[in-house]
């Protein structure tokens, strides 16, 4: 009779120790769960980091245009539409684009 309860404990002892491990490994700090929420980070940051290269790059060609030989025609546009100007006679379309929020102030 005692080396069933021994049995018995030694089962249930290795059954609970199984239980904590599983749980763990799902639901722990370095878990499948963690892992998946890293990931979807992971995903989220790279698209960010994405949009801000691509308007990194958007910048540093309007940069490039103001360096050196000034193009007329982008300082003319953006004279224009930082002192809101146009010439008599002269029609004005106005359009929202990512960069229009410092174009209108």
């Amino acid at each position: 009779m005692m080396t069933y309860h021994k049995n018995l404990a030694v089962s249930v002892g290795l059954a609970a120790g199984i239980v904590y491990l599983v749980t763990h490994a799902v639901a722990g700090q370095h878990g499948l769960l963690a892992f998946m929420e890293t990931r979807a980070q992971e995903a989220s940051l790279i698209a960010e980091r994405d949009a801000l290269n691509s308007e990194r790059a958007e910048l540093v060609a309007r940069a490039g245009r103001l360096r050196g030989a000034i193009d007329k025609d982008y300082l003319d546009e953006r004279a224009r539409a930082l002192l809101g100007a146009a010439a008599p006679g002269e029609l004005v379309f106005v359009y929202s684009s990512p960069l229009a929020d410092d174009i209108n102030p």
